[in-house]
């Protein structure tokens, strides 16, 4: 019997691509019988099938298909009242915000086939029995046609097939696969893509393009023979620069080829209904071993927030935590509530090596927290009090137990880490009892009136408490971070105004900064809870610490925010003078608490912070945070360039273990966008989560939820990979240079006659074409491009032949 090979291809699309997506069993192609239109109203007959999704149509044409893809910017309009969505720092202030008018921003990328039959037939598959209605703009008269789900061009390529198909799978609502048929030869495929500002493979074989609205990736997700399902192992290669085809491993020619390249993404979400949902602490992200992806946070909307069977599908109270498990391609497995009457914030979530899922934060409700059995069954203090809480689910988010955890007075759980089958957390109380342990670190607590102390200790994976202990002198204490080292050891991190029982004699800093000003603190502990060295971190401004991590040589990075202008970074760190107000700090001990390094990070804004990071094994720190004002957080290769306006601006960043940045972003649109949590897997992939009020800018076509859902915030979720990239360089033909570069007046190309330009074009970081050098066909190397009228900033050179063939393009930095 013969048989066929069949291909599998995946499309990541990073894009700030505005719109809701919620996959539906009846997405599909759509006839296009005139209803089509081009941007300026005309009938638009060349495209024969239309797939309309969230952020972007799939336009099919005689020769291939596009991938339009668009976002939404804003007009003004009438206000709306925002408040601050950092309760722990109160560092936003109460301000106007615009309600705005949609504007859609388009780009297209399409797809044809380089050598293909000219004469290829496009046969739709089974018709739906309903009817789409459409009304001609022109005539008015009623347009029926009906949906379909597989379009086959049969035959692009002697023995290949092109199948496409909508709605297949909730994680795919459009995919594409090529069918090689005995006797046929998959590396005669070319795809080209044009429109792209850059095409590139990468590292790991996957084609990337870049768009004005980010990043879509293209991957060979499966690959296999289609009688025997055996898998194939294709890989994509680049045959010239726009154009890639395939290169498969050995298979039984005799059977048919199956290369099946499916659109997920590298993704961003919002999550948030029509009231307010925020993300107000810096452990709210965890990820599986297979990339599930958790968080937490709190939740004030009745509706779009809970899945169906979940834990807790209702609201309880005013305000309830929320648990979310997204996979890998940013669509939600399952959502819950957790909280009753009272009000409830989730601050912290991990994943253990079985898939278990920890919960934490704080209650102030007396029912719906604890399960039977549990440690603490009831609210200590009673209606009005709040205790923390933690609870435990399986993958599938059922609960195995939850108890409350704190004293008669309020308590709240902030971070919280998993270690085996051990769960370690640390928050906040001004409880004097149902915190310790008799013989812990500090059994007693050691604030005046009502000043907070820090406390930490460590439940087993079944509920049930091993030890706690108070960490803190007569002033306010937090905990707001916990780590486990490579040894078992416990790092924790917070901020402190106490003067006494804080630091160790011959620590790095064994005195506060300034009397009655908060230093930021980190300390260590051996797997029992005792001590091992702690230390202030500040001058005389205030300081804090909020996270803190470990790397494979048990060296110690912490991150926070800080207004000393001294005592904070080191001789010949990334930024050794503080810029104005806050600004972010990043700083590394050795395992025995000695300084390394020490920065600052932050600009003219008054408010920059760095609130999470990320460390690998290799001590490369990736981080995340707020700035308020445009700065030098962006480098040459940033995801996004310039500052998105509003009250503030997410940030992502790299250092390198010495404290060297390898690169920066902005992540922002309109208006605040916080970013708070940070999650990495493999070294390479980057999830990243926190609060917006902006409706543009934020998430990507097919996420769970593409547009912003109303109310005052929404908590947003990223992935990135790594190298974060808006603009992407690819490598020059050979013989062609560019220098120099940063550029001030012009730049010079240097060729040989095997490459000669004959057009050069730059376009700014929006894609907008800003210069178009025409070059005479006699002209002679060095050719000279003049930049004088252009701004300040980042722009993509792209570089033509005579045959109109794309020969190099290259980053260029144009300067004053």
């Amino acid at each position: 019997m013969r048989t066929s090979f069949i291909l599998l291809l995946c499309t990541f699309i990073s894009a700030t691509v505005i719109a809701q997506f919620s996959p539906q069993p009846d997405i599909a192609f759509i006839e296009n019988k005139g209803q089509v239109t081009d941007q300026n109203g005309k009938k638009n007959l060349s495209v024969r099938y239309i797939l309309a999704l969230p952020g972007m149509n799939v336009q099919l044409t005689a020769k291939g298909f596009s991938y339009d893809t668009y976002v939404v910017d804003q007009t003004s309009g009438t206000t709306k009242k925002q408040r601050s969505p950092n309760k722990i720092l109160n560092l936003l202030t109460q301000s106007q915000h615009q309600q705005e008018e949609r504007i859609y921003k388009f780009h297209r990328v399409d797809i044809a086939f380089e050598g293909a039959n000219d004469q290829v037939q496009i046969v739709p598959g089974k018709l739906s029995v309903d009817y789409v209605n459409y009304y001609d703009k022109i005539s008015g008269e009623l347009i029926q046609v009906r949906k379909i789900q597989t379009i086959i061009y049969k035959n692009l390529y002697d023995g290949i097939d092109l199948e496409l198909t909508a709605g297949s799978g909730k994680e795919h609502p459009f995919e594409y696969s090529f069918y090689v048929h005995p006797g046929s030869d998959a590396s005669v495929i070319s795809i080209v893509y044009k429109g792209a500002l850059c095409t590139k493979l990468s590292a790991k074989k996957s084609v990337l393009l870049n768009t004005i609205h980010g990043t879509l990736e293209e991957t060979i997700p499966l690959s296999f023979e289609k009688e025997s399902k055996t898998k194939v192992n294709v890989q994509y290669v680049q045959k010239s620069n726009d154009v890639f085809g395939f290169s498969a491993g050995n298979y039984d020619h005799t059977k048919t080829l199956v290369i099946d390249p499916t659109p997920t993404r590298v993704w961003a979400t919002y999550y948030g209904g029509s009231v307010d949902e925020y993300l107000n602490a810096f452990n709210g992200i965890s990820l599986s071993s297979g990339e599930d992806v958790y968080f937490t946070g709190t939740s004030e909307s009745s509706t779009t927030i809970a899945t169906a069977g979940s834990h807790q599908v209702n609201i309880g109270g005013g305000a309830d935590a929320l648990l979310v498990k997204l996979n890998s391609n940013g669509i939600r497995q399952w959502a819950t509530y957790y909280g009753g009457t009272g009000d409830e914030e989730g601050f912290a979530v991990a994943v253990d090596a079985s898939g278990f899922v920890i919960l934490a934060g704080v209650t102030g409700s007396t029912s719906g927290i604890s399960t039977a059995g549990a440690y603490q069954t009831s609210l200590a203090g009673g209606p009005g009090d709040e205790d923390g809480f933690i609870a435990k689910f399986n993958s599938s988010g059922v609960r195995q137990w939850g108890t409350y955890y704190g004293g008669v007075l309020p308590d709240a759980i902030f971070a919280m880490r998993i270690s085996g089958t051990d769960i370690f957390f640390g928050g906040g109380t001004i409880s004097t009892s149902g915190i310790s342990t008799a013989g812990s670190h500090q059994a007693s607590y050691g604030g005046a009136g009502i000043d907070t102390d820090g406390f930490f200790g460590k439940f087993n994976t079944s509920g049930a408490r091993q030890w706690a202990s108070y960490y803190g002198g007569t002033g306010i204490e937090y905990i707001y971070a916990i780590n486990i080292d490579v040894n078992g050891n416990i790092l924790v991190a917070g901020g402190t105004e106490s003067s006494t029982g804080i630091a160790t004699a011959g620590s790095h800093q064994p005195a506060i900064g300034a009397a009655n000003v908060a230093d930021g603190f980190l300390a260590k502990f051996s797997s029992s809870g005792v001590r091992q060295w702690g230390t202030y971190y500040g001058g005389t401004g205030s300081d804090f610490f909020t996270d803190i991590k470990t790397d494979n040589s048990g060296n110690v990075y912490a991150c926070g925010g800080t207004i000393s202008t001294t005592a904070i970074s080191t001789a010949g760190a990334h930024q050794t003078v503080k810029s104005t107000s806050f600004d972010g700090m990043l700083v590394k001990l050795n395992s025995s608490g000695v300084r390394q390094w020490g920065t600052y990070y932050g600009g003219t804004g008054d408010g920059d912070y760095l609130f999470a990071i990320n460390v690998l094994s290799d001590g490369t720190i990736y981080g995340v945070g707020i700035v308020s004002a445009a700065g030098s957080f962006a480098t040459a290769d940033a995801y996004q360039f310039n500052y998105g306006g509003g009250f503030d601006d997410g940030i992502v960043v790299k250092f390198n273990t010495n404290g060297v940045r390898q690169w920066g972003t902005y992540y922002g649109g309109n208006d605040y966008d916080d970013l708070n949590n940070i999650a990495t897997i493999n070294g390479t992939t980057i999830y990243v989560a926190g609060t917006t009020a902006s409706t543009n800018a934020i998430a990507t076509a097919g996420s769970h939820q593409a547009t912003y859902g109303g109310g005052i915030d929404n908590i947003y979720v990223v992935k990135f990979t790594d190298v974060i990239t808006g603009i992407s360089r690819l490598s020059l033909e050979n013989g062609i240079s560019i220098y120099p570069n940063p550029a001030r007046n012009e730049f010079i190309i240097k060729f040989n006659n095997n490459n000669t330009p004959a057009a050069v074009e730059l376009y700014d970081v929006s894609g907008k074409l800003v210069k178009t050098e025409r070059v005479n066909a006699t002209i002679s190397s060095p050719l000279r491009v003049d930049v004088k009228g252009l701004s300040t900033g980042t722009y993509l050179i792209k570089i033509w032949n005579a045959k109109q063939k794309l020969i190099g393009t290259e980053q260029l930095i144009v300067v004053e």
